[in-house]
């Protein structure tokens, strides 16, 4: 990537999201500057461009939506993610290791709000699946650290648009591999995945509503494309400023199953409900 195209990207993401995978940034900036004009506007000096006033009405429409799929779940402190990783490595105390893994779990807002009621919710998931050897976590922000705490053993790959998600996850990985999780992070946008491996069960965590209005069709192609026995979706039943959803359900989720034949059960729990699908 050339001098220029770097600091468009950096002005793209602004301070909140400079987390975001730049291949995701770059999907997004053809989609939202695909025109004459900004492609004639481009062909100029950088400092003209950053000055641009259309350019910058534009990259603030971006932020929004990069806001909403990595920046609202993102918490202050980011850095102590850093300490506690460097804690981690200095314990050989598996109950040592699970404090400090929850405390990592409170520094994202989707693994925080699961957090008080993950012993209910991974259980009676794989109640129904059945415990795992192999796991794939789709837009799995921090989720994959739960696999300590939920005694996980086996093959737990994560993809997520955060370059500095899955790179904390990796050397999370290495820090717990001696307790039987064989884990691996993808720093990828999840809808540009052309082949997905075969796993056990698949998680697709509070993830499809940020698809926005091309939802439907990309949890179809996930659907066609998964090689697993499950795949487990969960949707929020609060809004991004955390209030209650007077109504939660997703009927057109619902269709898409029922269209699909697909069998599945419910689960509910206080902030969050979940479908785990049987294939």
């Amino acid at each position: 990537m050339d001098n220029k195209s770097q600091k468009l990207i950096e002005r793209i993401k602004g301070k909140k999201n400079k987390g975001v995978n730049n291949k995701y940034v770059l999907r997004l900036t053809e989609e939202y500057f695909d025109n004459d004009y900004f492609k004639d506007l481009f062909k100029k000096d950088i400092k003209l461009i950053l000055k641009n006033k259309k350019f910058n009405e534009t990259v603030k429409k971006i932020r929004k939506e990069l806001y909403k799929v990595y920046g609202v779940f993102q918490v202050k402190r980011q850095n102590k993610k850093n300490i506690l990783l460097d804690k981690l490595k200095n314990t050989k105390n598996l109950n040592e290791v699970k404090e400090i893994s929850k405390e990592i779990l409170k520094l994202h807002s989707s693994t925080r709000e699961r957090l008080n009621e993950y012993e209910k919710i991974y259980s009676s998931i794989f109640k129904i699946t059945g415990k795992p050897k192999s796991i794939i976590d789709l837009g799995c922000g921090l989720n994959p650290v739960f696999s300590i705490l939920m005694d996980f053993k086996g093959n737990y790959f994560g993809y997520d648009i955060s370059s500095n998600d899955a790179d904390f996850l990796n050397d999370y990985f290495k820090s717990v591999k001696g307790y039987g999780i064989n884990g691996k992070a993808f720093a990828t946008d999840i809808k540009k995945i052309n082949k997905y491996p075969k796993s056990d069960v698949y998680f697709l965590l509070k993830t499809i509503d940020l698809f926005g209005r091309n939802k439907k069709k990309i949890f179809n192609d996930i659907i066609n494309k998964a090689n697993a026995k499950f795949i487990v979706v969960s949707f929020s039943k609060k809004t991004i400023s955390m209030k209650d959803m007077k109504n939660f359900r997703r009927k057109w989720f619902d269709d898409i199953l029922n269209k699909l034949k697909l069998e599945y059960e419910l689960l509910d729990f206080e902030n969050e409900y979940f479908y785990v699908i049987k294939f």
